[in-house]
């Protein structure tokens, strides 16, 4: 017997975060925050859509704990967050944050994929699809033919938009759209292009790495190095997801040029994931911060990586990305925050750097949104076996970043860095790093279960 199939789900129906999360119901959409705390802030795309997830899944799973309707009452008020040029509005304004945008507009389709269940229906029904119809047509950065151009993360975000609008869409023209954007994205996530003039890096190294391609025109620097862990471990909420719900409901067949991609790119996994339970390290002048930003510590959760190699016949990498999933729950669990709200703090080691500061602690609501819909559309990840990696090291070429993890210690170090676009520096080039680690080439150090850093231990 698998001990620890059904893990997952139970984590669901055990958890207290439903109940933290009725507390932030302001009667419309979610607080970022309860609403006894006083604090009136919310996030559209950054928290509600997040909390839609959820919503609609576990009523998909049949264990929601919130009330009923709920679910569409949020879809609904999301979908006139859609400006009617298709940006999306933010508590200050709007923004055309394509990843924000592409958030919202998927989460709504998920709501209408699942219509019926969640008792979508009618003028409702009819208001949320022209929400999204609006956002994919009309949102600068996602429309077609600029969110079809292979971009980083767009593989992520833009494609699932367009996936979902193939489905709901009566124009064929989205068909043809998604085929494009996907074989775009497997090409330029591999290989260098010329978009729009400038070369454009590939999203991944040739040893699988991720190279966050904010711009193009570099041809003899990485524009960001060892921001691998974060956008590597959550590119798989895109085009993975796609991949398995395509393949389950029959919307095409096997391709082999994703099964490549995905083959690799679930290989690549195992330098991104600390056995502690969450990322391996995220080093660079931008991505420093994310290393102590609470929600994306945990919501590169490889379930998709999980039940996709499954489904491709790679039983090893399967088990170990199953195996890491649970240390992510109990990564959770182990927070000192998770028995009154089921979350990891918002910042867990207390540092609370440039953009860290921003989000609350309900932004790990993601965390439980990624669970459920894993379950609600390929819920055999469940019961897939699950195996501890043996100890390996890797070495990232083009970052002079070394790794080495063990079942009894994992290390994660960076010899230099980049802000964005600047030239490589050695040592970092942030002046707020200091305040973390003194400087140190040292990201982190895991013994056992207890993470440190340098030779200071972080109590749990």
């Amino acid at each position: 017997m698998n001990p620890n199939s059904g893990s997952l789900r139970r984590f669901l129906e055990e958890s207290p975060f439903p109940d933290y999360l009725e507390r932030c119901w302001n009667g419309r959409y979610y607080l970022n925050f309860p609403v006894e705390s006083g604090k009136s802030t919310y996030d559209p795309g950054g928290v509600c859509a997040h909390v839609l997830y959820y919503l609609v899944y576990t009523g998909v799973l049949g264990i929601s704990r919130v009330p009923r309707g709920r679910a569409a009452q949020l879809a609904e008020w999301l979908a006139t967050q859609v400006r009617e040029d298709g940006y999306c509005l933010t508590e200050d304004g709007f923004t055309d944050h394509p990843a924000y945008a592409s958030t919202l507009g998927d989460a709504l389709g998920a709501a209408l994929f699942h219509a019926g269940k969640i008792g979508l229906v009618g003028e409702a029904k009819e208001r949320v699809l022209a929400a999204l119809t609006r956002l994919a047509e009309r949102h600068p950065r996602i429309r077609f033919p600029e969110g079809a151009q292979g971009k980083t993360q767009q593989l992520r975000f833009e494609l699932r938009i367009y996936y979902w609008m193939m489905l709901f869409s009566a124009d064929p023209v989205w068909k043809e759209r998604f085929e494009l954007a996907l074989e775009r994205g497997i090409h330029r996530y591999t290989h260098p292009a010329a978009v729009d003039g400038p070369l454009l890096q590939p999203s991944l190294n040739p040893d699988w790495t991720w190279n966050y391609v904010c711009t193009g025109g570099l041809t003899d620097q990485h524009a960001t190095n060892t921001h691998t862990p974060a956008y590597y471990c959550t590119e798989p909420n895109g085009f993975m997801f796609i991949y398995l719900h395509a393949l389950k409901n029959k919307v095409f067949e096997r391709r082999a040029d994703l099964d490549w991609l995905c083959r690799n790119y679930i290989a690549g996994l195992l330098r991104n994931l600390g056995r502690v339970g969450n990322l391996a390290s995220d080093l660079d002048g931008y991505g420093i911060h994310r290393a102590w930003f609470g929600p994306a510590l945990v919501e590169g959760i490889p379930l998709e990586s999980a039940a996709l190699a499954d489904e491709l016949a790679l039983p090893e990498l399967a088990a170990y990305c199953r195996w890491y999933a649970d240390r992510y729950m109990e990564f959770v669990k182990r927070r000192p925050t998770y028995a009154e709200s089921g979350l990891p703090e918002a910042q867990p080691y207390g540092h609370k750097i440039g953009i860290e500061a921003q989000f609350s602690q309900l932004a790990g609501a993601r965390f439980y949104g990624s669970i459920a819909r894993a379950l609600a559309e390929f819920g055999e990840v469940d019961s897939l076996a699950a195996a501890e990696p043996p100890a390996y090291g890797s070495y990232a070429w083009e970052a002079g970043w070394l790794r080495v993890s063990t079942p009894e210690y994992e290390t994660s170090f960076a010899g230099h860095t980049c802000l964005r676009n600047i030239p490589v520096v050695p040592c970092y080039g942030d002046p707020n790093l200091g305040t973390l680690i003194g400087g140190a080439p040292l990201a982190t150090l895991y013994s056992g279960k207890i993470p440190c850093i340098g030779d200071k231990q972080l109590s749990e």
